[in-house]
């Protein structure tokens, strides 16, 4: 046989020898029977079981599938058209392709893995199974490993927050020990700067002192926080707590408003001085005159003003005479006589006079 008809082997030659016994020489042609491994791997080589697997002819093929067989598989389906089965732990051997080219697809990859690419390859005339143009007995479809992204790491949102401390006229007051408490810092990386000096940090709190200028403090995490006066500078009254709330926005809220900037005022410190025995500071006494005397305004203990005495000395009536001696003092000295040694000492004594009566009356007290 020097051809065989599509499909078949050739022959192999028969000797013959030619007798008058009239018997008959047979030539059996052997049909050809393809055969060819699938084998499912991932990349280290390593048989991949669970791989849903479809083989089947080229578009526009008539080849009929349904001859063929299937071995070393799962779930095994064979029809026409198609074949399909699920991979193993050791390859897939089909038997009995019949000429022409068919399509390796892989319809679903193992758990953990990616589905590969498809993979075309021929088979002959004689049988024999080409890729590429590449004579192969073994398909191999390897597998990667499915690598799942890791999942976005959630930095929780933080609070960058200023906070002042100033009197009552708007000026920044240094050295007032301010401590802020409130959520746990222990996963934060809590900063301060600006004008405040911190002393001590824990896992709840920060205590500084207060600079010339406001105190920034960031990375507060979200919760609720209280800033409260420890001490203030000398001349001030320690101020009111401030509570704020840090939100999982990392917005700052002192009582429901949004805030950048938080601001906590102290009021000056007054002494009212003590004045032993009054009993009233509200009304002090009035310096007194070189006697010792108070002056105008002088409250006694018993809340009311001291009443004009009654055995004080009546004032002397001293203003006649004074007025007598002065009217005939200057009556002469506009007729032009001379005052003399006399007219001189009595003006004295008139000027002593009105002494007496000036000092007779601040002698009262009011």
């Amino acid at each position: 046989e020097t051809s065989a008809p599509k499909g078949y082997k050739l022959a192999a030659p028969i000797n013959f020898t030619v007798e008058n016994s009239g018997k008959e020489i047979v030539m059996v042609d052997v049909k050809i029977i393809s055969e060819v491994s699938f084998s499912k791997t991932d990349v280290g080589g390593n048989e991949l079981p669970g791989a849903k697997i479809t083989i089947t002819p080229a578009a526009g093929s008539t080849a009929d599938l349904s001859s063929a067989a299937v071995t070393g598989a799962d779930d095994i389906a064979v029809s026409a058209g198609s074949i399909s089965f699920t991979s193993s732990s050791t390859p897939a051997v089909i038997k009995g392709l019949p000429e022409g080219t068919y399509k390796f697809h892989e319809d679903a990859a193992p758990n953990g893995y990616l589905v590969a690419s498809d993979i075309e390859f021929e088979v002959m005339s004689d049988g024999t199974v080409q890729v590429g143009g590449k004579t192969v007995t073994e398909i191999t479809m390897v597998d990667e490993k499915e690598t799942k992204p890791n999942p976005p790491v959630v930095v929780p949102a933080t609070a960058d927050i200023t906070l002042s401390k100033i009197n009552v006229g708007g000026t920044e007051l240094s050295g007032a020990k301010i401590t802020v408490s409130g959520a746990d810092f222990t996963d934060s990386s809590i900063t301060v700067s600006g004008g405040g000096n911190v002393v001590s940090t824990t896992t709840t709190s920060v205590t500084y002192i207060s600079g010339s200028t406001p105190t920034e403090i960031s990375g507060l995490p979200e919760g609720t926080y209280t800033m409260h006066e420890d001490a203030a500078p000398a001349g001030y009254k320690v101020a009111n707590d401030i509570t704020f709330v840090v939100d999982s926005e990392g917005k700052v809220t002192v009582n429901g408003l949004e805030v950048t900037k938080i601001t906590m005022i102290d009021k000056a410190d007054v002494v009212v001085p003590s004045y032993p025995g009054s009993g009233d500071n509200s009304n002090p006494p009035r310096p007194a005159d070189p006697e010792g005397i108070p002056g105008p305004g002088f409250i006694e203990p018993n809340g009311f003003s001291e009443p004009e005495r009654d055995d004080e000395p009546a004032e002397e009536d001293v203003s006649s005479d004074a007025g007598v001696g002065m009217e005939e003092f200057f009556m002469d000295f506009e007729n032009g006589k001379s005052a003399g040694l006399g007219a001189t000492i009595a003006i004295i004594i008139v000027l002593s006079a009105a002494i007496v009566i000036v000092r007779k009356k601040s002698d009262r007290r009011f």
